[in-house]
């Protein structure tokens, strides 16, 4: 155990777990190899107190230097969480991937059940298929 305490994004103090950086990395599809030496080399330089914000960029910066598709996808939560603090933009994003999959979609579509309305966020379909979405988009870290 290394014993440094680092800042979450929460504010709250935890003890550094390299275990949690290492599998957030291979999420990411990094090599198991890349993705222990860069969990060495941030364990190495690391200082008490560094956030979970600094070891992130380091992190990202390491595996793009090393793996840019591993980099790609490990940065997409905060690309996502970039689209502000609202679910709106997050389900047009979501419409869109459908759209380029060949779908036609619609966002806040209200449904007229037997009893009540209910909303749906986004619907698409195509010939085959009709998708209903009830999207859940929280930004928060931690």
């Amino acid at each position: 155990m290394n014993n440094k305490y680092i800042i979450k994004a929460t504010g709250e103090r935890e003890e550094f777990n390299s275990q949690k950086l290492l599998s957030s990395l291979m999420r990411a599809q990094a090599s198991r190899e890349i993705a222990e030496k860069i969990v060495a080399q941030i364990e190495s330089e690391l200082k008490e107190g560094d956030t979970t914000r600094e070891i992130y960029h380091h992190a990202f910066k390491l595996l793009e230097d090393e793996e840019r598709p591993a980099a790609v996808r490990y940065s997409l939560r905060r690309a996502i969480m970039e689209l502000g603090p609202t679910g709106f933009p997050f389900e047009n994003f979501i419409a869109e991937i459908f759209r380029t999959k060949g779908f036609e979609t619609t966002t806040d579509f209200i449904a007229q059940g037997e009893c009540a309305e209910h909303e749906i966020d986004i619907t698409a379909w195509n010939k085959d298929k009709l998708i209903m979405i009830e999207a859940k988009f929280h930004n928060e870290y931690g």
